[in-house]
């Protein structure tokens, strides 16, 4: 903060509204937004905001002089985290790239934003090609999200010709790394017609790869994806990522191969999601003569 104060203050020319009651400071840029969002949204917020800096003194955020300073943040980062509850297009959220909604569902990770991390989540998972899977198994995993999520992406990894390369290793941690080079091995094992075992092709694929990582990472097919279709405000921090656990059984694996080689498998069973409602007021908030769809239109997907 010591190399902040030696520039100018600035106020953000869009999430400075005058009208508003709660005073941030990101760097050198002063923001002004609803103190409701934040405490009524985020446990996180809502402890910081609570204790004043010293007995006695004013609420953190009350003024500009007594603004609430956010580190480990940049301006731009956390204006794009504001316009998630200001956005004035109502439940569209085009205008945001994926470079945008990781950086949104890292910050209300941290912050503790339980419904703007089920939305970050959701506008990733349009768009399934936007990020490699290394790419978004780190993310997903930096944040704990249900692993569920990562099925197809574990599979990818396990199924594809290349393997994996140093930098993708370090990406994924050690963990994971092993848990994927095991996984690749176990499906190449079926041994070929003359003797031989493919040291590239998988014997098994599809949705029996599915399988087998669900299997591998221990993840239970029933459990449905909370992070993403719950709508209870939760005050405690997402649960733990999960860690590492065995492998199927040689019988469970050599039924998927048995399956793969011609056995029909039942089809597999796909669970909906209700989209989360929010109890945000429904009133809009005008902002620098605009209107804006507030926090509702985070929600209503």
């Amino acid at each position: 903060m010591a190399t902040h104060v030696l520039q100018s203050l600035q106020r953000h020319e869009t999430y400075y509204i005058t009208s508003a009651d709660l005073s941030i400071l990101v760097e050198h840029v002063q923001f002004r937004v609803h103190r409701y969002f934040f405490e009524r949204e985020s446990l996180w917020f809502k402890r910081q905001l609570s204790t004043p800096a010293s007995p006695g003194a004013k609420p953190q955020g009350s003024s500009d002089s007594n603004s609430f300073i956010l580190e480990d943040v940049t301006p731009s980062q956390f204006a794009r985290f504001c316009w998630v509850f200001y956005n004035p297009r109502y439940s569209i959220y085009d205008d945001a790239s994926v470079d945008d909604w990781q950086s949104i569902l890292y910050l209300s990770h941290i912050w503790m934003f339980p419904e703007i991390k089920k939305l970050a989540i959701r506008e990733l998972e349009k768009r399934p090609h936007e990020m490699t899977p290394v790419k978004r198994i780190k993310l997903y995993h930096a944040t704990e999200v249900d692993r569920n999520l990562l099925i197809s992406r574990y599979a990818a990894l396990c199924e594809r010709e290349e393997p994996l390369t140093l930098e993708e290793g370090t990406d994924l941690g050690m963990e994971t790394t092993l848990m994927i080079a095991k996984g690749r091995e176990e499906i190449r094992k079926e041994r070929l017609a003359d003797g031989l075992r493919s040291p590239l092709t998988p014997t098994i694929s599809g949705e029996e790869v599915r399988v087998f990582v669900r299997e591998l990472f221990k993840l239970d097919p029933g459990s449905p994806d909370e992070e993403v279709s719950s709508s209870n405000f939760s005050h405690e921090p997402p649960p733990a990522a999960r860690g590492m656990t065995p492998t199927p059984s040689k019988a469970k694996l050599n039924g998927m191969r048995q399956k793969a080689n011609g056995t029909p498998t039942k089809p597999a069973v796909v669970t909906s999601h209700q989209t989360p409602t929010s109890n945000a007021p429904s009133t809009p908030i005008t902002m620098n003569g605009q209107t804006s769809g507030g926090l509702v239109s985070a929600y209503h997907i």
